[in-house]
């Protein structure tokens, strides 16, 4: 019981280190809150975990996306590591694409309150209009059944397609948004569903 203990704790640092470097910060606060849930003299006899320190090359760059990660500007986190020279790392892929997804989810936000504000003057001219003419325009009601949608969603799908087709190029952090992100897309289709459900099992097979 306390090897399996001790394994557990190990477990639960090396996730804390995996999911903060990437960005995931609810996910690491609970694995922290689990941690620091455990028994003092476990956490206190608990090896130190070797962080990967490939992860966060020497340049600087994934700090410099994370730090804008925290302060939520996605965009800028996204835009950072675009402009790297080189291969990314399996962490740089991730953040990358999980910035540039949350950045158009964002943008996908402001959106849909700019339609509702242009939404709302067009009922206002509508009622106008009625009282005073009693015509309905033409354009209303076409704008409502409008919706919006992430506009990265298109480039996301392309770039992790072509990752995944590479051997070994997506992680199981990558498979993850992989399968998020083509969710997202709405794609109802049999073929499409099963690629789905096929990323969620190669992911959690890799955790």
């Amino acid at each position: 019981m306390r090897n399996e203990l001790a394994t557990w704790t190990a477990q639960l640092a090396a996730a804390r280190e995996a999911l903060s470097i990437r960005g995931l910060s609810h996910a690491a606060s609970f694995a922290c809150e689990l941690y620091a849930s455990l028994p003092l003299s476990v956490r206190e006899n608990a090896s130190s975990v070797q962080v990967d320190h490939s992860a966060a090359p020497s340049d600087g760059l994934l700090l410099l996306a994370k730090s804008y990660m925290d302060l939520q500007e996605y965009a800028r986190a996204s835009h950072v590591l675009g402009q790297k020279q080189g291969a990314l790392t399996d962490v740089e892929f991730f953040v990358l694409h999980y910035a540039r997804y949350l950045a158009g989810e964002r943008r996908k936000e402001q959106l849909s309150m700019e339609m509702k504000t242009h939404s709302g003057w067009i009922i206002l001219t509508f009622a106008a209009s009625f009282l005073f003419t009693y015509h309905i325009p033409s354009h209303v009601g076409a704008s409502q059944k409008q919706t919006t949608s992430n506009p990265h969603l298109k480039d996301l799908l392309r770039d992790l397609a072509d990752a995944d087709a590479s051997p070994n190029q997506l992680d199981a952090f990558g498979l993850y948004l992989y399968a998020v992100v083509l969710k997202q897309a709405g794609f109802e289709h049999t073929t499409v569903h099963a690629l789905y459900v096929q990323l969620l099992q190669r992911s959690l097979a890799l955790f």
